[in-house]
């Protein structure tokens, strides 16, 4: 059962949705952040120019390049330009770690990189192509500026016999389970998507859409090209503040942005919240983060936002959404709705595999052509997908009208501030320290975060709780840190050895209650 419409996917690459926007409005504004503006056609330029200097680089179908750029024009003009040039971008958060960076680069093998500031990394774990967009200058790196500088604005001519299997990008996940992996999206996978959020958060060319979500995450590149293929302006900003926020929305006439927990909370924060004209949005979507209804209700009651409850993954960006052309009376907050297009679900018993009925909750299964194509490094086929499904690794149940319910996550990735934290790579680094004999990382509740880390540990030797926070913290970026670490005699498993996150959490969930109630 779906809400939504059915469509026709082009068989056509990512950077169509820009060339189609410049060749039917060229001088309309595409896209804009604190500094600059730039029109369809100014964008579609910059993005040739630079599709050029990669080709000129030996870059070309089939090869990837690494991106490191925080939310703003440049990062939308790199984006495209990589897929003009035939390659894929690898799709990177800038406040990773060295270490971090490392790993990602190695799992990829992509033949460029470009970052906002050249990456304190040997020469040997570097691609070949290294490109800054900022205004340090470092060995081997060179200003994004100046590679483009002199390059044809035309559209580069790229031998390719058929785009839809070519790679598009590649954004990290740390799937159902595991260390961060590479989410391969081809532009058959892609281009979908983007319709699909088109289509389902009704966007149109009146529309102006404020992003500050980080735009290395697949959900970035979607609503960046959606806003190209509804020919809406994108106003770009680096990082969610919310003063800037409300500014924008009122001084711009912001009518679409996007946000999750964290957003809401900070926006319940505001003490002048009602004072706010916020009368141009026509929605705030939701997404990433369960919602809390008693919260979201609180801010539309101060401020008038309506929001529109959707859920997706990085392994297919959007699967189901409240429909943005009904009425919005009709959104549901307490669930993210109905299909998306052209999308299937099903929902299989947790043991038996068997289908469930309405009501019965089971793991969400899926599949429809925005789902991605795999990982790197490479996952067995059967921990992803089922007979053709793609298994979620959530527990949720349809009700009668196939509405989709999540009860909870059956992933082990922890989402704070809608970043996706893999528990078994901050296990492998306590491991790493010489006095941990065993642990376990969980996530538990957090009224600012969405939720935090915590790690349990079994100690070969003694070592004060902070000494490890800190050491932790020192080696992976700030949304990573654990923030708290509990001792204990034993870590439960399996007999197959299998962490049992679940009782983790379930007994320091106890505790503090316990301690609360005191």
């Amino acid at each position: 059962m779906t809400g939504h419409p059915p469509i026709s996917y082009p068989d056509r690459p990512l950077h169509h949705f820009l060339e189609d926007a410049a060749d039917a409005a060229p001088e309309r504004a595409a896209v804009s952040d604190d500094d600059r503006t730039l029109s369809f056609r100014e964008v579609d330029q910059a993005a040739n120019a630079l599709a050029h200097a990669l080709g000129a680089a030996g870059i070309g179908p089939g090869d990837r390049v690494a991106v490191a750029l925080p939310t703003g024009i440049d990062l939308v003009v790199t984006l495209f330009a990589v897929s003009k040039a035939g390659a894929a971008a690898v799709l990177t958060n800038p406040r990773w770690t060295a270490d971090e960076m490392r790993g990602a680069l190695t799992t990829t093998t992509p033949r460029g990189l470009i970052a906002h500031e050249p990456l304190p990394l040997a020469p040997t774990a570097l691609p070949p192509l290294l490109l800054h967009a900022g205004g340090r200058v470092a060995t081997g790196w060179r200003p994004l500026v100046d590679a483009a500088a002199g390059q044809p604005r035309t559209r580069p001519a790229v031998p390719v016999a058929a785009w839809g299997p070519l790679e598009a990008v590649l954004p990290f996940s740390s799937g159902t389970t595991g260390l961060p992996k590479a989410a391969v999206h081809t532009h058959s996978t892609i281009v979908p998507a983007t319709l699909q959020w088109v289509v389902a958060g009704a966007m149109r060319p009146s529309d102006r859409m404020l992003l500050f979500l980080p735009g290395f995450h697949v959900y970035g590149v979607i609503t960046a090209a959606g806003a190209f293929a509804a020919r809406a302006h994108l106003r770009l900003q680096e990082r969610f503040d919310v003063a800037a926020v409300l500014d924008c929305i009122e001084q711009e006439a912001i009518t679409l942005t996007f946000g999750a927990a964290p957003v809401a909370l900070a926006l319940d924060g505001v003490p002048d919240l009602e004072k706010r004209d916020l009368s141009s949005l026509r929605y705030v979507s939701w997404g990433a983060t369960p919602m809390d209804v008693a919260l979201a209700r609180r801010v539309s009651h101060r401020s008038g936002i309506r929001w529109l409850h959707a859920y997706g993954a990085t392994e297919a960006p959007l699967l189901f959404c409240n429909p943005a052309a009904a009425p919005p009376h009709t959104w549901r907050l307490d669930c993210p709705g109905l299909p998306v297009s052209d999308t299937q679900v099903r929902i299989v018993d947790l043991a038996t595999r068997e289908p469930c009925g309405p009501g019965e909750p089971g793991e969400v299964l899926v599949r429809g052509p925005q789902v991605f194509r795999g990982y790197l490094p490479p996952v067995p086929e059967q921990e992803v997908f089922e007979d053709g499904w793609l298994r979620t690794g959530d527990v949720g149940l349809l009700d009668e009208s196939g509405a989709l319910h999540l009860v909870e996550r059956a992933k082990e990735m922890i989402k704070v501030n809608a970043f996706q934290v893999a528990p078994a790579e901050l296990e492998r680094l306590l491991m790493s320290h010489p006095a941990v004999a065993d642990c376990g990382v969980f996530g538990v509740p957090d009224p600012r975060t969405g939720e935090t880390p915590v790690a349990a540990v079994v100690l070969r030797e003694d070592t004060a709780p902070e000494d490890l926070l800190a050491w932790v913290g020192e080696r992976v970026a700030t949304y990573k840190r654990i923030t708290a670490v509990h001792r204990t005699a034993t870590i439960p498993r399996t007999p197959s050895g299998k962490l049992l996150r679940r009782e983790l959490r379930a007994g320091w969930l106890a505790d503090h209650a316990r301690e609360g109630s005191r």
